[in-house]
């Protein structure tokens, strides 16, 4: 199958064929699910449809694409962060390590950081930590 795509997001078309699909990413994972028609307005209006039905049959703690909780802290992103990079077959232990190392000095150096819920966290705190980091108050 190859696959062209269209003015409209999470559409495509096979180039053969002439029949249209609905392509969304979820969890990482790619979806392509066929929409039955070879028209185009009959497509893009069935789409929301096939797209919310993709979404639908992604399992609710695998689904990270719509992002964390309006409260969510900074411990529940680290969370997801951490079973991202531990998910990851593409990654090399020593990769994992490496990514997951800042983790570890944020937690060593700014606990409270965890604690707070990410909407509260303010550039102006980051910066004040970044400039204690660097002179070596934080430690």
């Amino acid at each position: 199958m190859k696959i062209a795509s269209t003015a409209v997001q999470n559409l495509v078309r096979d180039a053969e064929t002439k029949v249209y699909y609905a392509r969304v990413r979820c969890n990482g994972r790619l979806f392509i699910r066929l929409l039955d028609t070879k028209v185009f307005t009959t497509a893009k209006l069935s789409l929301p449809d096939k797209l919310k039905e993709i979404r639908d049959s992604v399992p609710d703690e695998e689904r990270i694409e719509g992002g964390l909780e309006r409260d969510a802290t900074f411990e529940d992103a680290a969370k997801a962060y951490t079973n991202e990079i531990n998910r990851s077959t593409t990654l090399q232990p020593a990769s994992r390590d490496a990514r997951l190392r800042p983790l570890a000095t944020l937690r060593r150096t700014w606990p409270e950081l965890f604690n707070m819920e990410i909407r509260r966290i303010q550039p102006v705190s980051i910066t004040n930590y970044i400039a204690d980091f660097e002179r070596g108050r934080c430690c």
